[in-house]
């Protein structure tokens, strides 16, 4: 879902009843957009909320495709499917494709095998020996962060409460008068992330951490 990031800055302003045109406490709105890109950095992303499909068609002689746009960073591949053949390929790991072949590097054919290599890029097996078949790939993007002058970012709608709650603790905690409001809110976001069982467990580590930085910086 795409949001305008000038309604969540309203919103976080006004969970601190701070005027949106001239903030008393912070630094104006570009502080609260860093502490909007921080909670999608670290809620986002683990979180898995963004679904995306690619189209990438292959290549005679080419076993390494990159995916997406340069701004995509594919952290679960769902499924990819081999469009003219009708065949899903499977994922494998690099130890198990020198098992299958140890000269996988030189064999052509039609791709049955896939390994996702970093983020942004994929190796089918074996290299394609023609062109004109399309591969559609299926995975979990991390959400994308538009330039701030267009104002928009990808974001599931059922964590933005939790984006508000994560930045207004941010502001919380770097003011002195509202830092026990901080951690109370702080509090609140750790039972919210445990109630997501085992993904939010596993974010409970970067968001304290997160949080946590921000109070030794105003110690």
């Amino acid at each position: 879902m795409k949001i305008q990031i000038k309604a969540i800055e309203q919103q976080v302003l006004e969970a601190v009843q701070e005027d949106l045109g001239s903030p008393d406490n912070w630094d104006g709105t570009g502080e609260v957009q860093d502490y909007i890109q921080d909670g999608v950095d670290e809620l986002a992303s683990s979180l898995l909320t963004v679904q995306r499909e690619f189209r990438v068609p292959l290549r005679a002689n080419v076993n390494v495709y990159s995916v997406g746009d340069g701004e995509d960073q594919i952290i679960r591949l769902k499924s990819v499917f081999l469009v003219g053949q009708k065949r899903w390929l499977r994922g494998v790991g690099f130890i198990k494709l020198v098992k299958e072949d140890n000269r996988w590097i030189r064999t052509t054919g039609t791709p049955y095998l896939v390994m996702m290599l970093g983020f942004k890029k994929l190796l089918v097996y074996p290299t394609p020996s023609a062109e004109g078949d399309l591969l559609i790939v299926t995975g979990q993007v991390t959400p994308r962060v538009y330039d701030r002058g267009q104002g928009i970012i990808e974001f599931g709608s059922e964590y933005l409460g939790l984006l508000v709650k994560y930045c207004v603790a941010r502001l919380y905690l770097r003011t002195p008068n509202r830092f026990q409001q901080g951690t109370v809110l702080y509090g609140e976001i750790m039972k919210e992330l445990g109630g997501l069982g085992k993904t939010g467990v596993q974010l409970l580590g970067m968001v304290e951490r997160g949080l946590r930085s921000q109070q030794d910086a105003i110690s």
